[in-house]
C-alpha cells in the first residue's frame, strides 16, 4: 500500500511538474494548417437557434493556415470553402501562455498604427497540435493547428 501512495505522488508530482511548463516561441514557429473548434455543448442558453446553426457552418468551412516566423512576425490565410478570405500580415508576442496577433496589413494593404488592435488567445497546449483559445461569449472556443500535411 506504501509502494502504491509512493507512485501516485510520483504521478501527481509529474502532472504538475507538465502543467506548470510555460509555452516557448520555439513551439510555435513555423507553418500551421488550422481549424475553428467550438464547444457546443456549452453554448449559452441565449443564443437563437440560427445562431447555432450560422457558428455549426462556420466551424464545417473555416480554414486557417498560419506562419510563425522567429522575426516575430507571421502571416495567415483565412479561407470559408473555396472562398479565399483575408490575408494577413502582423507581429506576434508570446507571454507564458498569452498570445498575441497584430495585423499589420490585410489584403495587403497597410493598417495605420492607431487602427491596429491585439488579438490575444490562450495557448492551451503545445506540441504536434497548437491549441489556441479565442475569447468568446458564444462558447468555448478554439483555433487548432497542426503542421501541414507534406
Amino acid at each position: 500500500m506504501r509502494s502504491f501512495f509512493i507512485l501516485f505522488a510520483a504521478l501527481l508530482s509529474l502532472l504538475v511538474v507538465a502543467q506548470a511548463k510555460q509555452v516557448q516561441a520555439s513551439d510555435l514557429i513555423g507553418k500551421w494548417d488550422g481549424k475553428f473548434e467550438i464547444d457546443f455543448n456549452k453554448v449559452s442558453s441565449t443564443r437563437m437557434p440560427q445562431e447555432i446553426a450560422q457558428m455549426k457552418e462556420i466551424v464545417k468551412t473555416r480554414r486557417y493556415s498560419f506562419e510563425f516566423r522567429k522575426d516575430k512576425t507571421y502571416e495567415s490565410v483565412v479561407t470559408a470553402g473555396a472562398k479565399v478570405g483575408n490575408k494577413t500580415k502582423g507581429t506576434w508576442a508570446l507571454d507564458g501562455k498569452k498570445l498575441t496577433l497584430v495585423d499589420t496589413e490585410v489584403l495587403g494593404k497597410p493598417i495605420p498604427k492607431e487602427k491596429r488592435k491585439d488579438q490575444e488567445m490562450i495557448v492551451v497546449q503545445t506540441g504536434k497540435t497548437v491549441k489556441l483559445q479565442v475569447a468568446s461569449n458564444f462558447a468555448p472556443t478554439f483555433i487548432v493547428l497542426t503542421k501541414p500535411k507534406k
